[in-house]
């Protein structure tokens, strides 16, 4: 049986798919010890036929439409004590699978969150980037499990972990949050752990643009989660917080700094109005 079971869900992603599977398969783990599932959700483009073409990638087909769907069918099917997750747009890093089972050495860790990378190699993207990380770090460092989140793109979960609290709520998004404060409450914070080391570049997030709808979509999804789950956003005492322990580590210039807070603030706006757009729409109600 191998260790691990990498679950991708697969919807109209024909172009990236082959990257995705490529860096999958290139992995520095031994290849008996892992197994990739690719769960096709009603792909249109023909990234059925780029799956076909990876014999050694397991094929499988979820007609409910949902990627959250497709994860739990993954996950059914998959036969490792570990099931780890990534999306048909990202590319994980060589080792990736190394340091998963690395950080799943210790058994009181049930989820394990890595590092997810834009695309992007513009001055703003990459301040984006070292924003998300310290603000990761920040999230993860605090025994507040109402503040932590789900990186579906980047998340390792002990099978045994689903077998405990069940499969993912299947929503549009917000699922993998919501699944890993259900594991919080249920082991105690310490059972889940970022680990930076675990890392996969999102090709999606190629621009500063591209982070702000992103951003806007996430709030969407976090004002979403509530309907089940307390969900507490950062407080702008602690992204200021965030803010300054970036500045400083990194050293950052005065017109980097000027620059990282006008983009910070940006992308503040788009995550509330993200939420304000799931509010309004419950106000309005059935017309």
């Amino acid at each position: 049986m191998p260790r691990i079971s990498v679950i991708v869900p697969v919807f109209n992603r024909k172009y990236t798919l082959e990257r995705c599977f490529e860096n999958l398969l290139g992995q520095d783990y031994p290849a008996g010890e892992f197994e990739i599932i690719a769960v096709n959700n009603n792909s249109t483009d023909g990234s059925e036929a780029v799956v076909c073409r990876y014999p050694l990638i397991t094929s499988l087909q979820e007609r409910k439409q949902g990627s959250y769907a497709a994860r739990n069918c993954g996950v059914r099917n998959a036969t490792g004590e570990i099931v780890a997750f990534t999306d048909c747009d990202c590319v994980v890093a060589p080792d990736w699978l190394s340091k998963i089972d690395l950080a799943m050495q210790d058994q009181s860790v049930q989820i394990v969150v890595g590092r997810s990378r834009p695309a992007g190699r513009s001055h703003a993207v990459r301040l984006l980037g070292a924003y998300e990380e310290y603000k990761d770090q920040y999230v993860f460092s605090t025994s507040k499990s109402e503040k932590y989140y789900g990186r579906t793109s980047n998340m390792a979960v002990r099978r045994n972990a689903f077998a405990a609290l069940g499969p993912f709520i299947e929503w549009q998004r917000g699922a993998d949050s919501a699944f890993v404060q259900r594991a919080a409450d249920r082991f105690g914070c310490q059972a889940v752990r970022y680990d930076p080391a675990i890392s996969v570049t999102h090709l999606e997030i190629e621009s500063a643009i591209a982070y702000f709808k992103k951003t806007y979509i996430y709030g969407r999804a976090r004002q979403l989660a509530n309907r089940t789950i307390a969900v507490t956003a950062l407080t702008t005492s602690e992204r200021i917080r965030i803010f300054r322990e970036l500045v400083r580590s990194e050293k950052l210039s005065s017109i980097d700094a000027a620059m990282l807070l006008a983009f910070v603030t940006v992308a503040g706006g788009c995550w509330y109005a993200g939420n304000l757009s799931v509010i309004t729409n419950r106000s309005a109600g059935p017309k």
